[in-house]
């Protein structure tokens, strides 16, 4: 059985936050996040996206349908322009909007360290790159199995493999309690 591509990995990330435990945004943070990503040089839609994703270390992405509203809103108020001529449309950060990044440069730096990981001690790294790995593994594992389930359309099946997992983490909980 084929798996289908939408279950063939478990989703990226879970909620619909923006920080690695799915927090929500702070109303007005895309805006910041898109100004701050054309202080070093102006850029075009996906590289705009592309810049907030890497920063994010690709644990959030915006997508196209609030980036494009969001910098037509910055253009609106005066905080980006597009040059004339442009082969692309392409955005470019005014003073005004330089102003607005300074003003709330504390706000932008509380968003980006909600990213930052603590460096993985060197005794560690071997068993944090097994336990990656065995994680990956199990996701897939799960994956698979529900793909077939549901192919089958076996909803009691489904729930016994929910009530496995949930047990599982409930015994992740417990051990993580101890240490």
């Amino acid at each position: 059985m084929k798996i289908p591509e939408s279950l063939s990995t478990p989703p990226a990330r879970a909620g619909k936050g923006c920080g690695p435990r799915g927090e929500r945004m702070e109303r007005g943070m895309l805006r910041l996040l898109v100004l701050e990503s054309l202080l070093e040089t102006p850029k075009h839609g996906y590289e705009i996206i592309k810049t907030i994703e890497g920063r994010a270390g690709g644990q959030y992405a915006p997508s196209p349908g609030v980036i494009y509203p969001t910098l037509q809103l910055l253009e609106d108020e005066g905080n980006v322009h597009t040059p004339p001529n442009a082969e692309r449309r392409i955005y470019e950060i005014t003073i005004s909007g330089r102003a607005e990044v300074e003003l709330h440069r504390e706000k932008t730096s509380g968003f980006w360290a909600r990213f930052e990981t603590p460096p993985i001690p060197e005794g560690a790294k071997r068993e944090v790159g097994f336990l990656t790995d065995e994680l990956e593994a199990f996701g897939r594992t799960i994956w698979t199995g529900l793909a077939d389930e549901i192919e089958r359309g076996d909803k009691e099946a489904i729930r016994r493999l929910r009530l496995v997992v949930q047990e599982c983490h409930e015994r992740v909980r417990s051990a993580l309690a101890e240490v």
